[in-house]
């Protein structure tokens, strides 16, 4: 979620949702869901952009990099 001002880049009437696969992406299937927890790291995640009046769509693809959590010394 934190890349969607990037992806939109001002755009309105687009509706991001996200997908583990291209595949998935591509037919709207299999949906991931806020909170999401990465299953590698780092991981890419398909976007798909659809265009909220036309139903037509492109995907773009997000890499999350968990960084680990800083630990006191």
């Amino acid at each position: 979620e934190d890349a969607e001002a990037g992806i939109l880049n001002g755009q309105t009437g687009i509706t991001l949702t996200y997908y583990e696969t291209q595949t998935d992406a591509d037919n709207a299937v299999n949906e991931i869901v806020s909170p999401y927890v990465n299953t590698s790291n780092a991981q890419t995640i398909f976007v798909r952009a659809e265009n909220d009046a036309t139903g037509c769509f492109n995907t773009v693809t997000v890499t999350l990099r968990v960084d680990p959590v800083p630990s006191p010394e």
